[in-house]
């Protein structure tokens, strides 16, 4: 059985402070003789379960349409980093890490309409050395690999220095370590970034 490890987008959902917030609504109503409900959304990009192409962090880099999508279906490895602040390769060492999609699952909030500052976060020697493992994509529960208020993106440009794709804001609390079939395909948008549905089916 699969099983949905994506955010639902909806109003009052959490976005990063300052970014746009997520605004459904109606255009058009059946309710006003107008044929079928016809609605549009704003928001941010970057607003829930999402994937960041290159570009998001390089003005050099691809944009989501340009990805190739075989990268983001595949075998994949949850692994469940508990009370864990930041990702190092000291902690990644004591884990056997053999699959090309590796998704992190922390203890960051499920409320989803709550945006909590404080949450786990990588160095970018944790991303050489998961990319000396072969990872090509990484998840997370939390809403950047960086934190807050590191305006230099280290974590990301470290993920672009080694090809690494980068998938934020995965709901994993229906998942726990082990070996997963992945599926997670952006809108075909030329863009900084895009929604995914992302799904997993154990192994």
């Amino acid at each position: 059985m699969w099983i949905d490890i994506s955010q639902t987008l909806k109003p009052g959902i959490a976005n990063w402070p300052g970014d746009t917030p997520f605004v459904y609504q109606i255009d058009a109503s059946k309710a006003d003789n107008q044929g079928a409900n016809v609605g549009s959304i704003q928001m941010s990009l970057h607003i829930g379960t999402h994937l960041d192409a290159p570009y998001h962090y390089s003005n050099e880099g691809i944009t989501i349409d340009e990805l190739d999508i075989n990268r983001l279906m595949g075998d994949a490895q949850v692994i469940e980093l508990i009370d864990e602040e930041v990702v190092t390769p000291k902690l990644l060492e004591r884990i056997d890490i053999d699959q090309k999609i590796v998704l992190f699952k922390s203890m960051y909030s499920k409320d989803e309409s709550i945006f909590l500052g404080d949450f786990m976060t990588f160095t970018s020697e944790a991303i050489g050395y998961l990319a000396e493992q072969g990872v090509e994509v990484i998840g997370t529960d939390m809403p950047s690999i960086d934190p807050v208020e590191n305006t230099s993106l280290d974590a990301h440009m470290a993920c672009l220095n080694h090809q690494i794709l980068i998938l934020e804001n995965l709901e994993l609390n229906k998942v726990r370590d082990g070996y997963y079939e992945f599926i997670g395909l952006p809108l075909k948008i030329q863009a900084d970034a895009s929604p995914v549905r992302a799904i997993v089916r154990r192994k």
